[in-house]
């Protein structure tokens, strides 16, 4: 959910047309990993953890994470102030900030395009 409210994602691509833990926070879905890791056998477990712990990047080399780009230090600060906002914080400090700028620029990324049909040619 927090990368889709920032326009984190392709169209039809990694956001795919159906998710199942797409309405999660990710700091919700790091907190779902921790708890299935410990359920799991350990070498699995510790696997599932270094995906969590890993520097996020999109693999562009924009920069050096996902993180420089949205502006933020952690998906926790990213996940609280998208909560705030979303909870009518409007004060300066969370309506100015780069994490509601993207999200607020990104708005035409949810609006999943509308296809114009073609005019059929007469044969």
């Amino acid at each position: 959910y927090t990368e889709l409210m920032l326009g984190f994602w392709t169209l039809h691509g990694d956001v795919g047309d159906y998710g199942m833990i797409q309405n999660l926070w990710k700091t919700e879905v790091y907190k779902m990993a921790e708890f299935l890791a410990e359920k799991m056998p350990e070498h699995e477990g510790n696997a599932l953890l270094a995906c969590v712990d890993a520097v996020p990047t999109d693999g562009l080399g924009i920069t050096n994470s996902d993180l420089d780009q949205i502006g933020a230090k952690t998906y926790t600060e990213v996940d609280e102030i998208l909560i705030a906002f979303f909870s009518g914080n409007t004060s300066p400090e969370i309506a100015n900030h780069k994490v509601v700028q993207r999200h607020l620029k990104s708005a035409f990324k949810r609006a999943n395009p509308l296809n114009i049909k073609r005019k059929q040619l007469l044969t």
